[in-house]
């Protein structure tokens, strides 16, 4: 990034406040950008209600805002010559997210689960048996918990160990997902708002034993049993920072992925 250009962030909600608090340990060359004036006016920061408004350069922008807007202020976004990192989900809908194709090259889509430390530890020989994963929230987000809480399990299964096939959903106050991924590799994903506990774990069972990952601590245990643990930093600096530093990424294709196949459970859905 150019050391006279400004980072842009866009939403200063709940997310938003998050990045807020990553990029002023990295620079103080921040332009905040929400609807709500009363919500970036007394950060110290430049601050605009209006994209337009803006009168400095920007090289990087984030976009943590409501989903249905995401692809909107990206094309303004990318046709002013910035690339940017858009909030998860980045649409919502695959044909929506797709007319961003011929700009994929300047987009990342965040993925703050795969910079933990239980995917970068993941012994990658492994080919499991089966995998059962739990992503229950004590919140909620905007859309359903499919599209707000699946979203980092999937594409962590895809970054490891390839496309996904989803099999069977069942819906309820606990919403599951039964398919496959790679290698014909079983696994179950449990996802839920409002939820009274806390769960954000993986249990992969191998032919050596099972290996545990809990997302919420950032622990893994291997079948080993060693235990790897965080010592310092975090995942959504690590991301910033790899964002900002323009390292290449295929989270784009991997956000296409995923629509695709939320776009059909959501038909399904819908059908019975």
């Amino acid at each position: 990034m150019k050391k006279d250009n400004h980072i842009l962030l866009i939403g200063v909600g709940n997310m938003g406040s998050k990045y807020l608090n990553i990029l002023k340990q990295i620079t103080d060359k921040i332009i905040l950008c929400d609807t709500d004036i009363d919500k970036i006016s007394d950060k110290g920061l430049m601050y605009t209600c209006d994209i337009g408004d803006i009168q400095v350069p920007i090289s990087k922008a984030i976009i943590a805002t409501n989903p249905v807007h995401h692809v909107e202020i990206a094309k303004r976004l990318l046709n002013i010559g910035a690339d940017i990192l858009i909030e998860k989900p980045p649409a919502t809908s695959y044909n929506e997210f797709t007319t961003l194709n011929d700009f994929k090259h300047r987009i990342w889509i965040s993925e703050i689960e795969r910079f933990s430390i239980c995917i970068k530890e993941f012994p990658k020989h492994i080919k499991p048996k089966s995998i059962e994963i739990k992503r229950l929230n004590k919140g909620r987000g905007y859309i359903n918990p499919l599209w707000d809480l699946a979203w980092h399990d999937l594409y962590n299964l895809i970054y490891l160990f390839g496309d996904i096939y989803i099999e069977n959903i069942s819906q309820g106050h606990i919403w599951e997902i039964r398919g496959r991924v790679g290698e014909d590799v079983p696994f179950s994903l449990k996802v839920a708002w409002n939820h009274h506990f806390v769960d954000r774990s993986w249990l992969v069972h191998t032919q050596k034993g099972e290996i545990f990952m809990n997302f919420a601590d950032e622990e893994i245990i291997t079948e080993d049993g060693i235990s790897y643990t965080r010592k310092d930093g975090n995942k959504l600096l690590d991301m910033i920072s790899q964002f900002l530093d323009g390292l290449e990424d295929n989270s784009f294709d991997r956000a296409a992925k995923i629509l695709k196949i939320l776009d059909n459970i959501k038909d399904e859905v819908s059908g019975t």
